[in-house]
């Protein structure tokens, strides 16, 4: 619910808005943990006349814009909780990735009219047992190149209250993407993985609706995999199309040391990163692989296989109301474009679930929000979606309305997500929203 209004869901089907409907138009910016770009999102939102219901979004356009390679090390030297980085240098990364994210809008937006931008920016702080979240790339930066009000720090609100600030896909997902019967997981597979299980709206036939939404981080997505093909390749950022995986051997016994890291046996809400799964957490798994006569590429398909699995022992851990209702897993993120990782998941989720539970992309489930030609040759809706989550917290922030789902991120209370950084149309921006 939004704080002090509540707002109905709607089913997967999401219809267009009449034109006489008040619309915004913004531009969500997003690089997670991979830290392998900038997905760059400009979506229409429009809200309906029944401020109950949930608003509609069309996607305009969607890039990827690569991090250049000095500013990849330098994020990913950031995120290394052995680094020692002053305040100095934190300062000034958040002034270059800020620009970095206000150059990405100038360049895709390309004479699209613009309200606001919200910006996730990139997180290289997670600490949810000390309330403390840290993402940089400065928004008054953003706000001051643009010229267009900017709306960020969207997770330290939630935190404030308790809560784990992630995973904020969980407002996107039980707003927009409720299924029409039994139970959905939306599962995204990043550097890290998160799930969302939402449920039908109340009041369906077979009484398979209702239950509050559930979120958490699953575990690694795709960070532990990249770091086993990088340590084969120094130029691979990924196993690409999963074939490092595919020509090894999952060994056994070091699946099962794998898999016995603390995290997977903690129950949600939970939220983790690469504090966690880290690069100095991978040096004991080579080690490991080692002791146990392991391959570099028995590495990749055991490290491929835990990520798979660690994602289905991650569901046992939700409440029996939704996994014994569970009909569909919906994957989206880069670790749905690695063929082997998904094979493993089909397997592991029909081994633990049966051939009731299918599993497909964001796509399908995604489409009627695209206007034709948004996505560039190559790009699918499902790599926009995070991009478009920030479009949408934004968007609920400057309508002063919660952007959190405390049943998935442990949050003792709604909040409105974001502080807002005013750009030149700040006061235009104020007008348009109360008229």
């Amino acid at each position: 619910h939004f704080a002090g209004t509540p707002v109905r869901a709607r089913p997967t089907s999401v219809h267009m808005a009449a034109a006489d409907e008040a619309a915004v138009t913004v531009c969500g910016l997003m690089s997670g943990t991979s830290a392998d770009g900038i997905d760059v999102a400009f979506v229409k939102i429009t809200t309906p006349p029944d401020p109950t219901t949930a608003p509609t979004l069309r996607l305009l356009r969607f890039a990827e814009v690569p991090w250049s390679a000095s500013d990849r090390e330098l994020i990913l030297g950031l995120m290394d909780p052995a680094a020692r980085i002053s305040l100095r240098e934190l300062g000034r990364a958040d002034v270059r990735l800020g620009t970095a994210f206000a150059t990405a809008c100038t360049t895709v937006r390309d004479g699209l009219p613009l309200d606001l931008v919200a910006s996730h920016g990139q997180t290289v702080h997670h600490d949810p047992e000390g309330r403390s979240t840290t993402q940089i790339g400065q928004p008054a930066v953003i706000a001051a190149i643009t010229g267009v009000t900017t709306v960020a720090d969207f997770r330290v609100a939630d935190m404030a209250r308790g809560g784990q600030g992630a995973p904020l896909t969980s407002t996107f997902d039980s707003l927009l993407l409720r299924p029409r019967r039994g139970v959905r997981a939306l599962q995204n597979i990043g550097g890290i993985g998160n799930v969302t299980f939402v449920a039908a709206a109340s009041g369906v036939a077979d009484d398979s609706g209702g239950e509050e939404p559930v979120a958490f981080d699953t575990g690694p997505g795709n960070c532990m995999i990249d770091l086993a093909a990088n340590a084969i390749d120094p130029t691979l950022a990924c196993d690409l199309g999963g074939q490092l995986a595919a020509s090894g051997t999952v060994h056994s016994e070091l699946l099962d040391a794998l898999l016995a890291h603390p995290y997977f046996l903690r129950k949600p809400p939970k939220t983790t990163g690469r504090e966690e799964f880290s690069v100095a957490l991978f040096a004991e798994w080579q080690g490991l692989a080692q002791k146990f006569g392991c391959s570099s590429v028995d590495l990749v398909a055991t490290v491929t296989e835990a990520t798979a699995q660690s994602i289905v022992r991650a569901y046992l851990l939700a409440p029996a109301a939704l996994t014994t209702k569970l009909t569909e897993v919906v994957v989206s993120g880069g670790g749905s474009k690695n063929p082997q990782l998904m094979a493993r998941l089909r397997f592991a989720i029909c081994a633990e679930f049966g051939d009731k539970v299918s599993v497909r992309g964001h796509a399908e489930v995604l489409s009627e929000m695209v206007e034709p030609g948004a996505l560039p040759h190559g790009l699918e809706v499902d790599d926009a979606k995070e991009a478009m989550v920030f479009c949408l917290l934004g968007w609920l922030a400057l309508q002063g309305r919660s952007g959190s789902v405390p049943s998935c991120t442990g949050a003792n209370a709604p909040a409105v997500l974001g502080t807002i950084s005013p750009g030149e149309n700040y006061e235009a921006l104020q007008l348009k929203r109360t008229s």
